[in-house]
């Protein structure tokens, strides 16, 4: 079997033996440590088709006396405390599942929001508190009895937190307290 893999050449390669982990990761911390003064590097994942194996998101012990920091992108809140507490380093994006991951500066990104994660998820800011989420969705609308598709509801969810609203959706129309009372039960 070794003798056919190795005759069918770099062709195969993907099927046969995994690429090596982590050296894109590892060039661009080189290209930052190159670069003058401290950095802050948000890891922006695709919404989906991310392999969990590949992770970006590490550092070292001495995080505050790290000259590059790599932290996962999340709400627009938690991203701004974690900024603020970085003052004076220089703030990159990096999409790692695109073909050519490459910092960019934070500033010049477009905003996006993250991906779902359950109400009340440990350190996103915006989902701390369920019935802080339920005022902000409710603000400007009639009423908790008002209704509208699931995918309203999401969009209004999204608006709010800066958090996608979850998949899977049930169809139809239906009253905001029956979607927050699913909204709670996904994960």
């Amino acid at each position: 079997m070794l003798a056919i893999q190795i005759a069918a050449g770099p062709a195969t390669a993907s099927w046969r033996w995994p690429a090596p982990a982590g050296l894109e990761r590892a060039r661009v911390r080189r290209q930052l440590e190159a670069m003058p003064g401290q950095h802050v590097v948000l890891v922006r994942y695709a919404l989906s088709g991310h392999d969990p194996g590949d992770e970006w998101v590490y550092n070292g012990a001495d995080i505050d006396g790290a000259r590059v920091i790599f932290a996962r992108e999340l709400d627009t809140a938690s991203n701004r405390k974690l900024l603020r507490y970085f003052a004076g380093r220089h703030i990159w994006l990096l999409e790692p599942d695109t073909p050519h991951p490459e910092p960019a500066p934070y500033g010049d990104a477009p905003q996006r929001p993250m991906g779902f994660v359950q109400l009340g998820a440990p350190g996103i800011d915006a989902l701390r508190d369920a019935d802080e989420v339920r005022r902000k969705i409710l603000k400007g609308r009639p009423g908790a009895a008002v209704f509208a598709s699931c995918s309203q509801w999401n969009d209004g969810f999204t608006a709010a937190t800066g958090v996608h609203g979850p998949d899977g959706c049930p169809g139809g129309s239906m009253a905001f307290e029956a979607w927050f009372a699913w909204l709670q039960q996904q994960k």
